[in-house]
């Protein structure tokens, strides 16, 4: 009788485990489940103006978005797409990666 309580748990433990397996093969609908997240939301560069207030440019789904940022709070400068951007002829944001390519590389954009 004292056997049927740990069969039990161990039972559960592994039905819970088998259904994490089957939601990961399944197109990873939870991303907890291989520690990976999907990131919608990229900082591609941070200019600190005073001890309080920054520039800010930042990617959000194929938009960038320049955004001040004081102790009253945020305020949205500018925004566009890069698509945008590219037909108008403004000069393109290089993103992050490959500003850490170039500096390691010993160049500059």
């Amino acid at each position: 009788m004292e056997l049927l309580p740990t069969l039990l748990t161990l039972l559960v433990a592994a039905a819970l485990a088998a259904a994490c397996l089957t939601l990961r093969k399944r197109g990873n609908r939870f991303p907890w489940l291989n520690g990976r997240e999907k990131r919608h939301l990229e900082l591609l560069d941070r200019l600190p103006l005073t001890h309080q207030h920054s520039l800010h440019l930042v990617a959000l789904k194929g938009r960038w978005l320049a955004i001040a940022v004081t102790p009253q709070g945020c305020q949205l400068l500018e925004s566009g797409d890069d698509k945008e951007s590219q037909a108008s002829g403004a000069p393109d944001f290089p993103d992050r990666a490959a500003q850490d390519r170039a500096a390691r590389a010993g160049g500059r954009l």
